[in-house]
Order: C-alpha cells, then structure tokens, then sequence
C-alpha cells in the first residue's frame, strides 16, 4: 500500500489516513454497523407485512384490467369482482364432525344465548364468524346450510 499513491476513493485512500483507518477498524464503528443492518432487516420486515394487502389489491386489480383486455380480444373472461364467494376446503368431511363441533360450540355460548329470541341464532353464519368459528360457516355451507343443521340438531332458527 504505501509503494504507490492512493486513488481517490479506494481502499488504499481509507486506509493511508491513519486516523480513519482507525475509525475503521473500532470496535463501535462494527457494532454500529451491525445494529444499522439490524434495524434496517427489521424496517425491511415491517414494510413487508404493512404493504402486503396492498400489493395484493394491485395484483387483483392488474388481473381484472389484464382479463378486460383479454375479453376485448374475444378470450372468455376469468376474473370477476363480484362474482360468488368461492367455498373453502371444509374440515369437517362428514356431518358426524360438524354435529359434534357444533354441540362443542352451543356449549361454549353464555348461558340462555340459544332460547333467547332477542339475540340471533346461534347457527346464523354472522354470529359464527363474529364469534371467530369460519370453519363451522364453511362446514354448515358444505352440508346443507344453517337452517337445515338448526331444524336437524333442533336449535331454535330466528331470522330477521
């Protein structure tokens, strides 16, 4: 290094000062650096998961714009934006289950929430998934609907 002259922004430059290469070579400079490079990986995964709805909604739309061109050219279309809800892989393959998760369910409501005809019935896909229970919605729809499990497990039905 000191048989010829330095470049400009080259190692040899950072390294011919000797109080930068001091700088350098500390023992802070690296754990500043490394915690730099620490909350930059973590801003990095925050940006991540924030923007993710986001960048799902544009893939969407993009689908959308790119299936309407596709029609303009006579392609039968794919994509629909209100078009029916597509039914999930249900868990509960046959109505044994579903009974047997749907009495668990009723067990766990406060009491006197099935007979009171002020509140909604306990099947109604609104309150389940109020209740966090989507796989009893999904199981209900795969067998029949939650008026047809009410009147066969004879839980009252209150609509409206």
């Amino acid at each position: 290094l000191a048989t010829r002259k330095p470049r400009k922004g080259g190692v040899e430059a950072l390294f011919s000062q000797v109080g930068r290469s001091e700088e350098l070579c500390s023992v802070e400079y690296h754990e500043a650096q490394a915690t730099a490079a620490a909350l930059a990986a973590e801003n990095e995964a925050a940006d991540a998961i924030t923007y993710r709805e986001a960048r799902e909604a544009r893939a969407v739309r993009q689908a959308v714009r790119l299936d309407k061109a596709g029609s303009r050219r006579g392609l039968p279309r794919q994509h629909r934006r209100a078009g029916k809800p597509a039914m999930m892989a249900t868990q509960y393959t046959s109505i044994g289950e579903l009974e047997t998760a749907i009495q668990a369910y009723i067990a766990e409501l406060p009491e006197g929430a099935v007979d009171d005809p002020a509140l909604p019935s306990p099947l109604n896909y609104n309150e389940l998934n109020y209740n966090g229970r989507t796989d009893l919605v999904e199981g209900c729809m795969a067998h029949g609907g939650y008026l047809t499990l009410s009147k066969a497990l004879g839980i009252p039905v209150r609509i409206g």
